[in-house]
């Protein structure tokens, strides 16, 4: 992956400063840790939430859209693979970038997300570094197509 360019820099930092994230895990400690890797990267506007319904719930009564969801996988009520289906159905939201928090490393599990629209994937344990790799080339690959 190349480093970041000075117009990508510039991109970066006004996207990662106006951006507001919805993260979602069952674990409240999962949910700070994802939050303070966010915010050494750059990023101050964070809604949470404990299960996919509750998540689904926010970006339906939320006033202004969401700019980045990132979800546990495994989680009660609504699992991450199934709150990703119903954002990607939904034509307001189908478009946000939607990243799984994950220890899954099952081929056929992550060929299903991949299937359903998933923008990328987080590794557990999350920290600012992965953070930075995986939103880089995302961000890249997106700033690249336009």
């Amino acid at each position: 992956m190349r480093s970041w360019n000075a117009e990508e820099k510039e991109l970066w930092s006004m996207f990662s400063k106006n951006a507001k994230i919805l993260v979602v895990d069952d674990i409240i400690s999962m949910r700070k840790q994802v939050i303070w890797a966010l915010h050494s990267q750059g990023f101050n506007t964070f809604m949470e939430a404990a299960h996919g319904q509750k998540a689904w719930e926010m970006l339906l009564q939320a006033d202004a859209p969401f700019d980045l969801i990132i979800s546990d996988w495994h989680m009660p009520m609504l699992s991450g693979l199934e709150f990703l289906k119903m954002v990607r159905s939904h034509p307001e939201f189908k478009d946000i970038p939607f990243f799984l928090v994950t220890a899954e490393n099952d081929p056929a599990l992550i060929r299903l997300a991949h299937e359903e629209g998933v923008s990328g994937y987080i590794l557990k344990p999350v920290d600012s570094e992965s953070l930075e790799k995986i939103f880089q080339k995302h961000f890249q690959k997106i700033h690249s197509a336009v």
